[in-house]
């Protein structure tokens, strides 16, 4: 059984040697069209496809209505090449601006500033209309107005303020650690205002609780976070801001793919002689016999999605943790 330490390194690999046979591009070919498909596994194949020059709009597509919004947010990314010479990928893009995701709307603007089309830009006004109470969406549309208006903003300012909104969209210190360190401390000083524990447990229930347990609640997919009153509130808060910073031991990812060309990605919850088992983002478990099993990797990538902060506030992940220590 084969490891490594990340799927990105393994990606990377295979991208720069680009030996991959015709039947490997249609194998990662098929597992990025399969619209719900893990996210690990659809969104590694979507990169090493383009990293190799193979990616074609059928998987793309695909991936843009995937069930997992992470999966749509890095789809969104992989489009903005194709918007000005595929109708199709920008029709579809275009029409996403009643997605339900804060997070994809709020990379929906970034990308629509990609293309110069009147589709995209009229796509790009509905989207300020629609949603102009989101937090950052101001931000990002103006950000991808100015990529098209030459004389609205100045090369410098446009470059600092698209640099932000991607930041804020995808909850990574792409920029400096010292804007990570602003976003922190924002938070941080949230917890020391009024907090409602009440709306803490609401909050979990609708953002967590599909992966998290806390006294019986939820599904164990991620850690119990039963516990987490006796941790220091301050790591809470970096543990939701930058779920890759560490991961709990047992949490890996792992990415599985069988001797027909099947992946599979999530908890190893179990390991026997014979066979593993492997638990999905929804809680369910699956087994799979050790002969099938043509590889396996270990990942330092966290089942949590990036960009929670574009769903809670402040004030909500301090009512959160008030209501954990409780």
């Amino acid at each position: 059984m084969a490891t490594t330490n990340s799927s990105s390194i393994t990606r990377r690999l295979l991208v720069e040697k680009a030996t991959l046979s015709p039947d490997t591009i249609n194998i990662l070919t098929q597992t990025a069209k399969d619209s719900s498909g893990s996210r690990n596994s659809v969104v590694n194949a979507l990169y090493t496809l383009a990293g190799l020059g193979k990616l074609s709009s059928p998987p793309l597509l695909a991936a843009l209505n995937h069930t997992d919004f992470g999966v749509r947010v890095h789809a969104l990314r992989l489009s903005e090449p194709w918007l000005d010479r595929s109708e199709k990928v920008l029709g579809k893009v275009a029409t996403m601006t009643q997605e339900p995701n804060p997070l994809v709307l709020i990379q929906l603007a970034l990308t629509l500033g990609e293309s110069r089309s009147e589709k995209a830009s009229r796509a790009l006004e509905r989207l300020a209309k629609a949603h102009a109470e989101l937090k950052w969406m101001k931000t990002a549309v103006e950000s991808s107005k100015g990529a098209n208006e030459n004389d609205a903003i100045s090369p410098q300012n446009l470059d600092h303020r698209r640099e932000a909104a991607q930041q804020l969209a995808s909850a990574k210190p792409i920029a400096t650690d010292k804007q990570f360190t602003q976003t922190y401390e924002r938070y941080k000083k949230a917890l020391h205002g009024k907090r409602d524990p009440k709306k803490g447990e609401k909050l979990f229930r609708e953002t967590c609780a599909a992966c998290h347990l806390v006294r019986g609640a939820g599904k164990a997919v991620g850690p119990d976070l039963t516990g987490e009153k006796n941790r220091a509130e301050e790591t809470m808060i970096l543990d939701v801001l930058a779920p890759n910073r560490e991961i709990t031991a047992g949490y890996a990812t792992h990415i599985l793919t069988t001797g027909k060309g099947e992946t599979l990605a999530g908890l190893l919850v179990a390991e026997a002689p014979g066979n593993v088992t492997l638990r999905d983002l929804a809680g369910n478990d699956q087994v799979i016999l050790r002969k099938e099993i043509a590889k396996m990797e270990t990942t330092k990538a966290s089942l949590m999605p990036e960009g929670l902060e574009q769903v809670l506030s402040p004030k909500d992940l301090a009512d959160l943790i008030a209501w954990l220590r409780e």
